[in-house]
């Protein structure tokens, strides 16, 4: 059972991914039992939808190793892929990988309020990140009408969840990869 408390046991083992390699062939670098930590700007946090500060691994012979942000290309923690985006210097969570990458974030919506909403982001061709909307899936994607055609269903279940308030990540995650795959199939 996995508690909240850090320094506990993990469901699966956790780590981090120094290279680009690695995160792809989902090879930790460094690996432990213990649920990894964010720490930023002085307090310990576990992982929502992304992080920003000094990602904190415990060892087994509980030592600590700690990444600075940028440091390390991403991470895996509680059944969750990273990954560091350095235009918004963050780790965001992977929904996706493959053909396109789709990623999570929770982002204020405006400058001075504590409100964040869930949007989801992917990258695109150039390895830039970008919302997933209407506008930038059709500026990326205009030549590719079977990926544009998933990726604005993937939208627009995305958002018909979060209406109804039940985004479970690890089901969209599977949709996503589904929809991908009937789109390789051809339908």
């Amino acid at each position: 059972m996995c508690h909240n408390s850090y320094g506990q046991l993990a469901k699966d083992s956790a780590g981090v991914y120094l290279t680009k390699d690695e995160f792809a062939e989902n090879k930790l670098s460094y690996s432990t039992p213990y649920r990894l930590k964010d720490k930023f700007a002085g307090l310990h946090s576990d992982f929502g939808y992304e992080a920003r500060g000094i990602i904190l691994l415990k060892q087994v012979n509980k030592n600590f190793l700690s990444f600075e942000p940028s440091k390390i290309y991403g991470f895996y923690s509680e059944g969750k892929k990273f990954l560091y985006i350095p235009a918004i210097k963050r780790y965001l969570f992977v929904l996706n990988e493959e053909p396109i990458t789709i990623l999570i974030g929770e982002i204020k919506l405006e400058r001075y309020s504590s409100s964040r909403n869930l949007l989801l982001f992917y990258l695109n061709k150039n390895n830039e990140l970008k919302r997933m909307n209407t506008e930038n899936l059709n500026s990326d994607f205009n030549k590719e009408s079977n990926t544009l055609q998933a990726l604005e269903d993937i939208q627009k279940k995305f958002k018909e969840r979060k209406r109804k308030g039940r985004v479970k990540m690890q089901e969209f995650s599977k949709y996503i990869k589904e929809r991908f795959l009937l789109n390789k199939n051809g339908n």
